[in-house]
């Protein structure tokens, strides 16, 4: 029983370190929680957020480098690279 509360602890863990280096650690820690190993599976396939901004003008989602805004179609690389 022990043997596997030491495992378990490790997944979890495991899991934290996926989802901090995603932006996402609270996803990182429910997730392993609740489906152990195959929790790390979910995090693994989550999106990046640290690589995700904000549009200036219509505040969508725009990928950071990015040169328009995919939903307003505004040049963000300018603004974003200042």
């Amino acid at each position: 029983m022990e043997l596997y509360l030491v495992i378990y602890f490790f997944v979890v863990l495991t899991g934290i370190v996926y989802g901090a280096e995603k932006g996402q650690l609270a996803s990182g820690i429910v997730w392993t929680i609740l489906l152990g190993p195959l929790g790390i599976l979910v995090v693994a396939l989550l999106p990046n957020l640290k690589d995700i901004i904000k549009c200036p003008f219509c505040k969508g989602d725009a990928v950071r480098g990015a040169s328009k805004c995919k939903n307003c179609g505004s040049s963000i690389s300018v603004i974003m690279d200042s």
